[in-house]
């Protein structure tokens, strides 16, 4: 509960966590008990904790919600960022795209990498939530109009954790982590050199 909480209180996408996994829980059990229901407070909780804050520190609670204008960044179907950014790749070429090439990849990768754990490994009812998980946290970044930081939001943030964790633990399992580990170190180590450089905004 409390990691729900923290998440919440981060970005908007870790909001949903408790309300997914309290949702996963309820159809799971077909009954509503406690624990769901703290699950699913957190999200609205840990957004009213954010406007509090905001509301004391900045004089504006809800700053947190039109804070992406200024990236020109708007809510929009999952289809908008992926379709602008083979728009971009091609409109660009022969030259690379290399950033929007990136995002793409990184989308790409791990919606293939949650459909094959999704369908290939044997799921128990214990997994479902964080199955879900993953899959909201692979699509609600995609709501965007500008196809940016889908690298971070896929790759080096809970979508890949998810699938990480949902591998078995079998020989082939554990090679599988370690390499999904590795890339998730690497992709992290460029962004913090990015960042350092004043190149990438966290």
């Amino acid at each position: 509960t409390i990691a729900m909480l923290a998440a919440a209180m981060t970005r908007t996408i870790g909001a949903a966590l408790g309300p997914v996994v309290a949702a996963v829980r309820v159809v799971r059990d077909r009954r509503v008990d406690g624990a769901s229901v703290v699950y699913a407070l957190t999200g609205p909780v840990g957004i009213l904790v954010v406007t509090w804050a905001q509301d004391v520190q900045t004089g504006n609670g809800l700053a947190w919600s039109d804070a992406q204008a200024a990236w020109g960044r708007d809510v929009a179907g999952p289809w908008v960022p992926v379709w602008r950014a083979v728009d971009g790749i091609a409109t660009k070429l022969p030259s690379p795209a290399l950033e929007l090439s990136l995002n793409l990849v990184a989308s790409v990768t791990v919606a293939v990498a949650l459909v094959l754990v999704t369908n290939r490994y044997r799921h128990t009812p214990s997994t479902w939530p964080m199955l879900a998980w993953g899959w909201a946290a692979w699509l609600a970044p995609l709501c965007s109009s500008v196809p940016s930081s889908q690298v971070r939001f896929a790759m080096g943030a809970w979508p890949a954790f998810v699938v990480v964790d949902q591998i078995p633990a079998t020989r082939r399992g554990r090679l599988l982590r370690i390499i999904a580990a590795l890339v998730g170190v690497a992709i992290s180590l460029v962004l913090i050199r990015r960042w350092s450089r004043g190149e990438f905004i966290g």
